[in-house]
């Protein structure tokens, strides 16, 4: 869609409970995990992205940008799955010009 990829090397997966990747954020490679928690009415959703740099401007730019599309896509998702709905949240974030 955008024209861009990443490689995502899948570090661990345990079913209903845990998703553990490695890719390549841009030029800096992270390990992010997803964590899912059975809650009365649903799935709770937990993701870290543990980002190594020593630069804290670097590093508040890249938590920054890796919170926001995470929530995106976190609400693209449960649009979807709840109700059937498409939001285009990503794709409207980023319209091409």
């Amino acid at each position: 869609m955008y024209n861009h990829s990443v490689n995502v090397h899948v570090l661990e997966i345990v079913p209903h409970q845990k998703i553990k990747i490695n890719w390549g954020n841009y030029e800096t490679p992270s390990v992010v995990e997803w964590t899912f928690k059975e809650m009365k009415n649903g799935t709770f959703v937990s993701i870290t992205n543990e980002i190594a740099t020593s630069d804290a401007e670097k590093l508040i730019a890249d938590l920054r940008d890796s919170t926001e599309g995470f929530s995106l896509v976190l609400a693209n998702l449960k649009a979807y799955l709840e109700h059937g709905i498409q939001l285009n949240l990503v794709t409207d974030h980023f319209p091409k010009e």
